[in-house]
């Protein structure tokens, strides 16, 4: 369709409320968007002052070829229909939310006649009560746990009626975190007020829930009946806790609102929401929003309201906004709606509220700052990994790096580390640790080639393995998978055994590098110059990283095993002295070196430890001093 036909067709809309849908020659959707009057809306784009004035629409109008358009019977439906069409087509040129996560709420599932409290990301139109979002899941699910031991409200799937469904209650009932309703032992009657109370006191009603508690202890103190009125007294205390400590800045003012400040620069927007319920912050959450070229922050905040509180379970009653809104009345009207009370946008200037908007706005500051960063990260990695590929001429991109150390003192405790980067970061689950076995001595040439070739062997291993079960995975699969780089910490001698792996193991299409510590020379096999990467190059930092991790992971390891075996060669051979003992001695002293300047007396101090075993301990460690003063020399 040409554009004049799609103007002829702009022309014949009618002018009430509704939504339009472009599209592009492909017939895909571009841009969704919601009119009053939908004739002058949509016209509007093939005027030359809009198109002069907003880049956005002047790219629409260049690509436009076909235009779609559904009539409402209001604005509101208009602005609903536009939210649900958004997040079906998901237009480029509409502001979308950048993750589609869902936060958690607590579901009491008031239709059924023992309700059950569960923890649930999707809400429904089922008859449920939900409580939420929790952005904190870790504290929901503390919350959770204390809140049952006040309402005792079942969490299980049992299927409930009028019918008992066990022969005996579960766990939850002898820990009193229920009363099981499943063998009848509490009325619907009482167990529905337990779950009305718990519902008020989610919502934030904390006041009808602690009251009636502190009427009760008083009437039972009245009676003398002082532990029952103690008892109630701690319950109080515990859910004054739980409600917690962060109160807004008026607290006397009540009233359920959210807080939203933004922050926007190159083509992404931070949204930060602080959730204010009963005088309380519950939580906040920061949301990241693409943002199209053009769009003005009024565009990127209606945007963001329309998209957002579509999932809310709960609407405040009043919205704090870094700035006015135009026609903000049709989104008031929707959530006023959806609330059953009226809904008011706000934009303070002065006051607590406004401090809570400044608030809301430098943690927007501080998210986007932060989410740009990793970006920045982002960005030096994928140049690393591309700059490698480039400069060593490898057959791909290096996604999947693995290093290699040798660490050991003149050939003892000797050990080798693998250390495993994947798209740039350390992939810590797939570091692997080696003794060496078959070489002695202080040869780092020959434990290097050890080590690959075990690890090689073990992959190719598994990966028969993999191919003989047909696509299912066997048990204890670590080294199957083979990297696109393998970096040896070392020179040309390194690098010349572990090519030797290579070819033995019919892998030599393995790329294989060796990094020189001394002036981050790379070696290539069959290449007698090394590679120089310039110092601020990225690919040479990726690599240094790589190398520095292996060589930590390295040194971690055999430090241990040298640490246990100077401990084992000093105390384990003492007649007396095992597992218990010695890791009792170790306490007490913090090493064999403090041990060995004790008294016979301060080894016999330590719990467990006998005379006769102290004495053995002591003529251990002192064996060649004893030897001497018996032949008559002097220490």
């Amino acid at each position: 369709m040409s554009k004049a036909s799609v103007l002829e067709k702009a022309k014949k809309l009618p002018l009430l409320p509704g939504v339009y849908l472009m599209r592009d020659a492909d017939g895909t959707v571009i841009y969704v968007g919601k009119a009053l009057r939908l004739k002058e809306r949509v016209r509007s784009y093939f005027q030359k002052y809009h198109q002069q004035n907003d880049h956005k629409v002047f790219m629409l109008s260049q690509l436009i070829d076909d235009l779609e358009t559904i009539v409402t019977r209001s604005e509101v439906e208009a602005l609903v229909l536009e939210e649900q069409l958004i997040k079906s087509y998901r237009p480029r040129f509409n502001v979308l939310l950048k993750d589609d996560k869902r936060f958690p709420y607590l579901k009491i599932t008031l239709k059924e006649k023992y309700p059950r409290l569960m923890i649930t990301r999707r809400v429904l139109r089922d008859g449920a009560r939900y409580f939420g979002p929790y952005t904190n899941a870790q504290l929901m699910r503390e919350t959770l746990n204390t809140l049952r031991r006040f309402f005792p409200i079942r969490t299980c799937n049992d299927k409930i009626n009028s019918k008992q469904t066990r022969q005996r209650p579960c766990l939850d009932f002898f820990i009193k975190e229920c009363s099981a309703p499943c063998v009848l032992r509490v009325s619907p009657e009482a167990y529905g007020k337990t779950a009305q109370q718990l519902g008020e006191f989610l919502s934030g009603k904390h006041r009808s829930v602690v009251a009636p508690l502190e009427t009760e202890m008083h009437e039972a103190a009245e009676a003398l009946q002082f532990e029952r009125a103690a008892k109630l007294r701690d319950m109080m205390e515990s859910l004054q806790r739980l409600i917690g400590q962060h109160k807004a800045y008026n607290a006397s003012n009540l009233v359920s609102r959210d807080v939203i400040g933004m922050a926007s620069e190159n083509g992404t927007c931070a949204i930060q929401v602080f959730f204010v319920r009963d005088g309380d912050i519950k939580g906040r959450e920061h949301i990241f929003m693409d943002v199209p070229e053009g769009s003005t922050p009024g565009e990127v905040l209606h945007a963001f309201l329309t998209q957002f509180y579509t999932e809310a379970s709960i609407i405040p009653k009043e919205i704090l906004l870094p700035e006015a809104l135009e026609q903000s009345e049709w989104i008031e009207n929707w959530l006023t709606k959806r609330l059953g009370q009226k809904v008011q946008f706000l934009v303070p200037q002065r006051g607590s509220k406004h401090k809570l908007i400044d608030l809301a706005m430098r943690n927007a500051e501080l998210a986007l700052f932060e989410k740009q960063n990793q970006m920045q990260k982002r960005t030096r990695r994928e140049q690393a990994l591309v700059e490698l590929q480039q400069e060593l001429f490898l057959p791909r991109l290096p996604e999947r790096i693995e290093c290699y150390d040798i660490s050991n003192i003149q050939g003892t405790d000797a050990v080798g580390a693998m250390t495993v980067f994947e798209g740039g970061v350390p992939k810590k689950t797939d570091y692997r640790r080696f003794k060496i076995k078959t070489v002695e001595g202080a040869n780092d040439y020959a434990m290097m080639a050890e080590m690959l070739e075990r690890r090689l062997k073990r992959g190719l291993i598994e990966q028969d393995s993999l191919k003989s079960q047909n696509g299912s995975t066997p048990p204890a699969i670590k080294f199957a998978k083979f990297p696109d780089l393998i970096v040896i910490d070392g020179g040309k001698g390194q690098l010349s055994a572990t090519v030797k792996v290579l070819k033995k193991l019919n892998l030599e299409d393995l790329p294989i590098v060796g990094l020189a510590k001394r002036q981050e020379e790379i070696f290539q096999p069959g290449q007698s110059k090394a590679i120089w990467l310039p110092r601020d190059s990225e690919a040479l930092y990726l690599l240094q990283h790589i190398r520095d991790e292996a060589h930590r992971f390295g040194v971690t390891y055999h430090r241990s095993l040298r640490q246990r075996r100077t401990v084992h060669s000093a105390l384990d051979d003492i007649p007396g002295v095992g597992d218990k003992r010695r890791a009792a001695l170790i306490q007490h002293f913090g090493s064999v070196t403090q041990i060995k300047k004790a008294t016979i007396e301060e080894i016999h101090a330590v719990k467990g430890v006998s005379k006769l075993v102290a004495e053995h301990i002591y003529a251990a460690l002192h064996v060649e001093e004893l030897k001497d003063q018996s032949s008559g020399k002097t220490t």
